[in-house]
């Protein structure tokens, strides 16, 4: 998957009450860091609107979860004003018990 497929999600998994949600990002930053950042916005929306819309049940009949994280893995490191744009994010998704984790993939 990629964070050009923004209406995909593209890996979960439970973890104990909380539903984990994976975002792979494999471009790199370059020129066009603000294309980047909006295509990452977007696919992020979908991750939320999947969360609020309860799009697990399928996947996951019958579970209740407390709360979610989404995992973002980046292939390349992100440049710092990322930092920023993530913490809003997850200061507006506390209330609804969503936390962002991100890390740039080691390859180990």
């Amino acid at each position: 998957m990629s964070v050009k497929e923004k209406d995909t999600i593209d890996a979960m998994a439970e973890n104990d009450d909380e539903l984990v949600l994976l975002l792979a990002d494999n471009l790199t930053w370059g020129i066009a860091q603000k294309e980047h950042l909006s295509m990452l916005q977007k696919k992020l929306n979908t991750y939320i609107r999947y969360i609020d819309s309860r799009g697990w049940e399928k996947e996951f009949p019958g579970a209740d979860y407390s709360s979610f994280k989404i995992e973002i893995v980046f292939r390349y490191q992100y440049p710092e004003y990322f930092r920023d744009f993530i913490d809003s994010a997850e200061a507006a998704l506390k209330k609804r018990n969503i936390r962002i984790e991100y890390n740039v993939y080691s390859g180990e």
